[in-house]
């Protein structure tokens, strides 16, 4: 799949800057506080909103799910030279529309993993877990892109949403800040951001939920793209 190709070309772009610089206008993020990695693992999550990016550009933007797990066919999942928390990361999408092929097809007999297929995700430092990062299983931590969960809730022990955030925000807006939604060069390696529910139609009071997170962040929302999830299959998705 393209996009997991284009992902891997952002990282290596991070070698020539790991992190673009925090503008003047442009608060530190603060992520979520006591973050639970067993509940946000739980089950599925599926996209409700979120910026195009040069690994998912918006002709891939149909019933987006993501969903996360320890392992892989039973085998924990590796990352080189790391120690930490590592877990198996299943993207999926219709491209081209909801009736459009799937992305990846994870669980049909024809599926052969790839250098993207499944990526990896890390935790870095355990001392604040919500800063995850994602790459490919084989390349190592410095290489992996910031995956930051600024706002999961309602509760720690109940996640029936999350606001996700590629790193420091540095593009400035009205209502906000937030990533570039290209990567189509080094300083902006950080880019994407997403709306993730548990439900694939979500319950106006969770989207509220969402929306109110991205506020008290101070994240602006005018570059999220509409995620339709009205009517899809997710045959041949990782869901759980």
């Amino acid at each position: 799949m393209p996009m997991f190709f284009l992902f891997v070309a952002c990282a290596l772009l991070q070698l020539g800057a790991l992190a673009a610089p925090v503008t003047e206008k442009c608060a530190p993020l603060t992520v979520q506080s006591d973050f639970n990695t067993t509940e946000y693992l739980r089950a599925s999550w599926y996209v409700q909103k979120q910026q195009k990016n040069g690994y998912q550009p918006a002709s891939s933007l149909y019933c987006v799910t993501a969903t996360y797990n320890r392992t892989y066919h039973g085998t924990p999942a590796k990352v080189p030279f790391f120690s930490g928390q590592v877990f198996s990361v299943f993207n999926d999408c219709h491209d081209g529309g909801k009736n459009g092929h799937v992305c990846n097809n994870f669980t049909s007999p024809d599926f052969k993993p790839g250098f993207g297929t499944p990526l990896c995700g890390r935790v870095p430092n355990p001392a604040e877990p919500a800063k995850i990062t994602v790459a490919p299983c084989k390349l190592p931590n410095l290489l992996s892109g910031n995956y930051w969960v600024a706002a999961a809730g309602p509760t720690p022990d109940n996640y029936e949403y999350a606001l996700i955030v590629a790193g420091q925000p540095t593009v400035q807006k009205a209502d906000g800040c937030t990533t570039p939604d290209t990567c189509s060069n080094p300083a902006e390696f950080n880019c994407g951001m997403w709306m993730f529910t548990r439900e694939p139609i979500p319950n106006q009071k969770t989207m509220d939920m969402l929306m109110n997170a991205a506020r008290q962040k101070q994240i602006s929302t005018q570059l999220l793209i509409d995620v339709n999830q009205t009517g899809c299959s997710y045959d041949g998705m990782f869901i759980k």
